[in-house]
């Protein structure tokens, strides 16, 4: 009974960690993306060029691709630490029932 209670702890504490990062990431994402279409749409600080004939439209776009890339090396990055943790958690409880 203790290895569950302890199993479902780790579980628990797991998935509290993975929703922590979540809630972390989605509005800066989704802010972005709005106030890039509240930009595009209803400004015109994007009309001009920002270098020679690239203009600033194509700075913004870029500008997302590198929050995309940005905000999936961190989850990444982060994820792959929550896993570690839970799976060190898990490999604990094995050794612990083991040796019983």
């Amino acid at each position: 009974m203790n290895t569950i209670s302890r199993g479902e702890t780790a579980y628990r504490e797991s998935a509290s960690k993975r929703k922590q990062l979540l809630v972390t990431l989605v509005p800066v994402v989704v802010g972005y993306y709005f106030a890039m279409i509240v930009i595009v749409n209803f400004t015109t600080w994007l009309d001009g060029y920002a270098i020679g004939s690239v203009s600033w439209a194509y700075v913004a776009v870029f500008s997302q691709f590198v929050l995309a890339v940005a905000v999936t090396l961190i989850y990444r990055s982060r994820m792959e630490a929550i896993e570690m943790e839970f799976a060190a958690a898990c490999s604990n409880l094995q050794q612990d029932s083991d040796a019983k």
